[in-house]
């Protein structure tokens, strides 16, 4: 008999579990989003309503799937709403593709960087490989595995970098407005969202204003030592080149602790906690 699920979240997390489910369809039954995102109530993602978690006692279902950051609160939030709630944990290892999907969307992403890196590198804007992009070439991973590739560029160059790029055939450039009028930038391929996952490539802008630190445009409760990007060098993973901090183990450090230990769920204190969603909703 199909267990009906709930999927907590409608991010990158969430519609991993999504496909994982369809591939087992004989087991699963999805009747449900939710999502703490008020700007997302009652819009659908793949033909599944999405709620408010204080609206799961007028849904009939027998556990809810959880995955991505977080979560404890989100046990504990969930706990406070229904009593004798059953769980289903979905980390890394459970909702990673097939390695056919993997490969499709870093052809995807390959496309976008291959083009971005030589504009970037034409008009000599000072840009480096960042964050979980760092890790995901110092791991040796796929290029794609992660929710997102992170390239960072100091903030003088953002009304040129917004000159500079538009959509094309292979891929859509996305100028979104935000919170206190900000705008956020970034890449997303054009494939079948159910499928496989759009390759996304962030543009992170850096205020390198301060003397001790950089602080990131978006989010300033992000702050790195600028003496981390004094100095560049380039590497060379899956036949492109990408620039990246002269010492990148130590950055890699400073971000993420032992970045070589692989943890099937984590956490980010820094993270916002209504993340953008790079796709658009699917009625």
């Amino acid at each position: 008999m199909k267990k009906k699920v709930v999927i907590y979240g409608c991010g990158f997390h969430g519609r991993a579990v999504f496909r994982k489910c369809a591939q087992l369809k004989n087991k699963f039954d999805i009747v449900a989003w939710i999502d703490n995102d008020k700007k997302k109530i009652n819009k659908s993602l793949f033909n599944k309503k999405i709620y408010l978690p204080n609206k799961l006692r007028k849904i009939k279902f027998d556990s809810i799937i959880i995955s991505g950051r977080e979560i404890d609160l989100k046990i504990k939030q969930i706990k406070k709403i229904v009593t004798n709630t059953k769980f289903l944990f979905w980390g890394n290892k459970e909702i990673k593709p097939s390695k056919k999907k993997i490969l499709k969307r870093d052809k995807s992403l390959k496309i976008i960087l291959k083009y971005v890196l030589s504009v970037l590198e034409k008009e000599k804007i000072n840009y480096w490989i960042d964050s979980s992009a760092l890790l995901t070439i110092f791991r040796k991973d796929n290029l794609s595995i992660r929710s997102d590739f992170d390239i960072s560029i100091e903030k003088k160059y953002m009304g040129k970098i917004r000159k500079l790029f538009k959509s094309n055939k292979f891929f859509y450039f996305h100028q979104l407005k935000i919170y206190k009028s900000k705008i956020k930038l970034f890449f997303t391929s054009k494939n079948d969202i159910r499928l496989y996952e759009p390759a996304v490539v962030d543009l992170c802008f850096q205020d390198f204003s301060k003397k001790k630190y950089i602080f990131n445009y978006l989010n300033p409760k992000k702050k790195f030592l600028k003496k981390f990007f004094k100095k560049f060098k380039y590497i060379k993973y899956q036949n492109l080149n990408f620039k990246i901090p002269f010492e990148s183990e130590k950055y890699l450090k400073s971000l993420y602790g032992n970045w070589k230990l692989r943890k099937n769920f984590y956490s980010n204190n820094l993270a916002r906690k209504k993340p953008y969603l790079h796709q658009p909703f699917i009625k």
